[in-house]
Formats: C-alpha cells, sequence, structure tokens
C-alpha cells in the first residue's frame, strides 16, 4: 500500500445531507514526489474520484394546482419582472407574507403556468431557518441539481446552464435578514438568472444591500 493521501470535499443541502463526495487521490512516488495517482480507484481519472449520492430534493410540481382563485395583479407583476424579453427590467423577485398566505402556492403557480417560457426547468432551493445554509452551501445544492461538477469553476459553469437554455430558480423561506442576505449573494453571483424568493422578510431589498 503506497504512502498516500485523500482529500474529501463532502457537499451537504440546506438540511446538511450529503449531496455528494469529491475524492482528489495523491500517493508518494519512488522517485521522491507526489502524484495524482489512479491505481487506488477504479474510475478515477487525474487522480479525481466523485461519489454523487442518489437522492434528490422534491422538484416542483409541473402542473397548476387543481385550484388557484385571484392574485392576478401579483401573478402579472411577476411576468412583468421574470419572463424573458426586451422589456424585462429585472431578474429577481421576492414575495412577502405572513406564514399561510399563499407564497409558494404562488410561486408554484406561476413556475407552472409559464413552463414554456423557462424551457431549461424550475429549480428550488428550501432554506432551513434552524441551519441556514451559507452561499457556497446552496450553490452546491443548486449545481447537484444541475448535475454539474463541482469545484472553483462552479458558480459560472451554474450560471451558463441557468441562461442556456433559460430557467427559473425558486428560492422558499427567505424569513429573515440573514436568510435575505443568503439569497441575495447568490443572486448577485448568479447575475442575470431569473430568481423567485418567498419569504417572511419584508425588507429583502434592505438585507441585499438594493436601493
Amino acid at each position: 500500500w503506497p504512502n498516500a493521501c485523500h482529500v474529501i470535499t463532502a457537499t451537504l443541502d440546506g438540511q446538511g445531507r450529503p449531496l455528494r463526495y469529491d475524492l482528489r487521490l495523491r500517493s508518494w512516488s519512488r522517485r521522491g514526489h507526489w502524484h495524482d495517482d489512479n491505481s487506488l480507484y477504479q474510475g478515477s481519472k487525474n487522480g479525481r474520484l466523485a461519489w454523487p449520492i442518489q437522492v434528490r430534493p422534491p422538484p416542483l410540481t409541473s402542473a397548476p394546482p387543481r385550484l388557484f382563485v385571484g392574485r392576478k395583479r401579483e401573478l402579472e407583476e411577476l411576468k412583468d419582472a421574470l419572463l424573458p424579453g426586451e422589456q424585462r427590467s429585472v431578474s429577481l423577485c421576492a414575495v412577502h407574507g405572513m406564514p399561510g398566505v399563499g407564497k409558494s402556492h404562488l410561486a408554484a403557480w406561476f413556475a407552472a403556468l409559464h413552463g414554456k417560457d423557462f424551457p431549461g426547468g424550475c429549480w428550488r432551493l428550501a432554506l432551513n431557518p434552524i441551519a441556514l445554509p451559507s452561499m457556497d452551501a446552496l450553490l452546491s445544492d443548486l449545481g447537484n441539481q444541475l448535475e454539474l461538477p463541482g469545484g472553483a469553476q462552479l458558480a459560472e459553469r451554474c450560471q451558463a446552464r441557468l441562461l442556456r437554455p433559460l430557467s427559473l430558480v425558486l428560492v422558499e423561506n427567505a424569513d429573515s435578514k440573514e436568510a435575505a442576505g443568503v439569497t441575495a449573494a447568490l443572486a448577485k453571483t448568479l447575475q442575470g438568472c431569473p430568481f423567485l424568493v418567498t419569504g417572511r422578510w419584508r425588507n429583502f431589498s434592505k438585507a441585499a444591500g438594493w436601493n
């Protein structure tokens, strides 16, 4: 067995559950130097090996709920803000309100009604208010859903994938200043990608540092 060093990077979702493990396998050469070693595990390449966990977050429903009454003005405002077109002024829209008023229901209805406008799909990130994930953890969660490789260029890969084909990112439970800040940081990192955020925090723009 060679003198070896294994670096294991674990990617977790917003609830702390493992999504994937990325391994880097290094061994000490008889010539006196460290090198990437493919002899330890079958399937490794350049000393790298990925172990994805076959668990996916619950997808958004592809069909609208059977009953939806009202909220026509809100739906029009979401449409004006988020749908692609020359007149689109922003790519992020926040829906706030008290618990149980139908924020998530409204977002799911909008996503289902306008699925054809987002051919790349609608991707859901649910924040855990008890263990709020970092922006990097959210980005890793999104990258795992998009089935993209991790690494230093993950943000760029996610941004490119969300823009072509155009996709919608739905973030739920932005219920505090801290949660709004993490969400805003992710939106800034993925600038230009349509975001629909639901939560109880009213001052989303203030938490994001926007006027």
